[in-house]
């Protein structure tokens, strides 16, 4: 037995024609089995990279991670469904709205620190990637179809500014891990055309041409690779026609580049589009809607059977009277809306006209999608009312109230997001520290940020209101502050559906302290003027609110 034919035995299936036997057969003859299995590994690496359909026979990594093809053919489906499907285009609007809302904002401590996110997320060019609500419905939509984002972090030397863009997850072709640790990522390398565009080609009725176009190979650090024997110091690789694509360690540029990859639904190296287990349901379903198409429109196309006494002459003659009557104008000329109905039908003996009833098991129709339906909605993580709006099924979900898997669902992609954009800022930060205008303050600025979120099941005003109040009159008669104004106003923001909740504040001339009185102090004439107030702040709070929706649409 050949040592091709153990690995066979051994459980490898080898997908390839008789030129690659002879390959396998020519390697074993020239260095045994070591020859054998570095020729497989090659053979696998360009099935993987060049012919979508095949399986590595060695794979370079774990068992878990996808192969490349599979996984671009992945993330090329979720975004063919999501433009031509309704189940599927329902299904990441909903976890986009659910997730983002109408977007959120980051919420500082520090005044300093402060002015950089604020600059940060101000600026116009992350306006386009990361700060605006469309620029984050967008993010969201990247995550669920492609199940990653590689975020591109530009950082000035000189001033510390930080921004970000995203590079295509097909440009990203393999990720370079610690040698010794293969959760840390080092350097992502990235494959793509280098091109100028020619201005002078800008002409009416002209071609639009570009230039110096070039194949580039660049191997750009993570973020946290910043220190360290691999530490990448933000720069990128050489142009492929170099020859070479070396790590470059000078430090000479004013800008550096880094990556953050944010990944989902996978245990390996690169993500997995996160309804890539419902796109089989998918596709299964919106072929079976097609179908059922098909039969209704056949059903329609003819709605009456009609017999006739006679030969061909019979029948030529009563297609032509059917010819001359005007049945297949649906609407008439003249004032009225409709053509007149009831129409009296006149026939001899010789022929007879008849309804032509067809039977298309339409209900049975609906239990069988009905189970596609649930197979899409299991994938997804939808219920299947909410997923196809059918109320008879089910009852659909209200402001306050949400199915509980549901809900854990968008609560586990919002705590994602939550993760990955306060990464981001907190580089922002750093970067403004080693670079920028906190440069030499590390230690003396409060670093703390975080994100509002908007609620995903509206909070019950009056429920929030009382439970605020109790607060404030347990603190008021303990004499010890819980709830500050600041806070109180917080809460009450995000009871209202407020996502700005930052900007309002700072508009807002709030008191450090609300009043405490010790039990022994709480008259009720004392505890009377803390709750004027309390409702002085509400209104206050209330007003500032509504002020802010009508200047916006003013705006608008």
């Amino acid at each position: 037995m050949s040592i091709l034919e153990r690995i066979g035995n051994a459980g490898f299936r080898l997908f390839a024609p008789k030129e690659v036997k002879n390959l396998f057969d020519l390697a074993e003859g020239r260095g045994g089995i070591a020859a054998v299995i570095a020729t497989a590994r090659q053979l696998g690496e360009i099935a993987e990279l060049e012919e979508p359909g095949w399986l590595p026979l060695m794979p370079r990594v774990a068992l878990i991670e996808m192969p490349d093809s599979q996984r671009l053919d992945a993330q090329r489906a979720s975004e063919y469904y999501w433009q031509r499907d309704v189940l599927m285009g329902r299904a990441v609007q909903l976890t986009t709205d659910y997730t983002f809302g109408r977007g959120v904002a980051p919420v500082v401590v520090d005044p300093k620190v402060k002015d950089v996110i604020t600059s940060f997320w101000d600026d116009p060019r992350n306006k386009k990637t990361v700060s605006t609500t469309v620029a984050q419905w967008k993010l969201a939509a990247r995550l669920i179809l492609h199940g990653e984002i590689f975020f591109v972090l530009f950082v000035n030397t000189m001033s510390g500014q930080v921004v970000i863009r995203i590079a295509p997850v097909e440009e990203i072709t393999e990720i370079i891990s610690h040698p010794e640790d293969a959760e840390t990522p080092l350097y992502y390398q990235r494959s793509w055309q280098e091109r100028k565009l020619d201005l002078s080609t800008l002409q009416p009725n002209a071609q639009v041409t570009y230039t110096e176009q070039q194949s580039r190979i660049d191997y750009i650090p993570d973020w946290e690779n910043r220190e360290g024997p691999y530490a990448g110091h933000g720069t990128v690789g050489k142009p492929q026609s170099a020859g070479t694509t070396p790590f470059r360690t000078d430090n000479k540029q004013s800008v550096e580049t880094y990556i953050f990859h944010l990944k989902v639904n996978s245990l390996g190296q690169r993500g997995i589009p996160m309804f890539y287990r419902a796109l089989v349901w998918i596709k299964a379903f919106k072929g079976f809607m097609e179908d059922r198409a098909t039969i209704t429109l056949a059903q329609a196309t003819f709605a009456f059977k009609q017999k006739i006494k006679g030969g061909t002459a019979s029948v030529a003659r009563m297609i032509r009277q059917w010819g001359n009557l005007n049945i297949g104008n649906r609407y008439a000329t003249g004032e009225k809306e409709r053509r007149e109905g009831a129409q009296v039908m006149i026939e001899g003996e010789g022929a007879t006209l008849e309804p032509w009833k067809q039977e298309t098991s339409a209900s049975q129709a609906y239990t069988d999608g009905r189970m596609l339906r649930c197979q899409v909605a299991a994938g997804v993580g939808i219920t299947e009312p909410d997923l196809t709006g059918d109320p008879s099924v089910g009852n659909l979900a209200s402001l306050s109230a949400m199915n509980a898997p549901m809900l854990k669902g968008f609560e586990s992609n919002q705590q994602i997001w939550a993760d990955a954009l306060t990464s981001i800022l907190d580089f922002v930060i750093e970067m403004a520290v080693e670079y920028g205008p906190l440069r030499g303050m590390g230690d003396s600025v409060d670093r703390t940020v975080r994100l509002a979120f908007p609620p995903i099941v509206t909070r019950d005003l009056n429920t929030t209101l009382t439970a605020l109040a109790a607060v404030i009159q347990t603190q008021t008669q303990a004499g010890v502050e819980f709830l500050t104004p600041r806070r109180y106003a917080t809460e009450l923001l995000s009871a209202l559906g407020e996502t700005n909740i930052e900007a309002i504040l700072e508009d807002l001339d709030l008191p450090e302290h609300f009043t405490t009185v010790p039990e022994s102090e709480a008259t009720p004439e004392r505890l009377k003027l803390i709750e004027r107030e309390l409702e002085k702040l509400i209104i206050e709070v209330a007003q500032h609110r509504l002020l802010r929706q009508v200047a916006a649409a003013k705006e608008w």
